[in-house]
This record gives structure tokens, sequence and C-alpha cells, in this order.
């Protein structure tokens, strides 16, 4: 199975298509999150917001990898009972 044919099935296009969107997340992460509010020099969270989101998006990217490599060895597709 070469490349271009694994990359013609849906699983592997929407897996694609996460990895992207997870990794441009990722990189654009500080741009909607607001600043934490501060209450006399100190943070009233403990954590900063983006931890959270940041976490969840690359345990995101991390399962798409492992889609990918799945699908790629041939144990990502369906199989029927007959």
């Amino acid at each position: 199975m070469t490349f271009k044919s694994i990359l013609r099935t849906p699983e592997a296009q929407m897996t694609l298509v996460l990895l992207v969107a997870s990794v441009l997340s990722l990189v654009f992460m500080g741009s909607p999150i607001a600043a934490p509010r501060a209450l006399f020099g100190r943070s009233l969270s403990a954590i900063p917001p983006s931890m959270f989101p940041a976490i969840t998006i690359t345990l995101l990217a991390v399962l798409c990898v492992i889609a990918l490599v799945l699908i790629a060895r041939g144990q990502g597709r369906c199989r029927t009972h007959r």
C-alpha cells in the first residue's frame, strides 16, 4: 500500500485534517485566550488559562499521529464479518 492510496481513505483524510487543525491551534494558542486577572500583582488562579486547552490539543495531535500509523499499517480499517 502506498502513501497516496492510504490518503484516499476517508479515515486518513479526516485524521489529517484534525492533525493540521490541532497543530495550528497549538501554534496560535495565545491569540484567543485572555491574560489572567491579577490581584495585587498575583494571579487569581494557580494555573495559566491556556494550560487545559494546550493539554487537550496536544493529546488530540498525538492520537491523530497514532491513528495515522495504525491506518498505514492496515489495522485501522473495519472488518466485516461474513
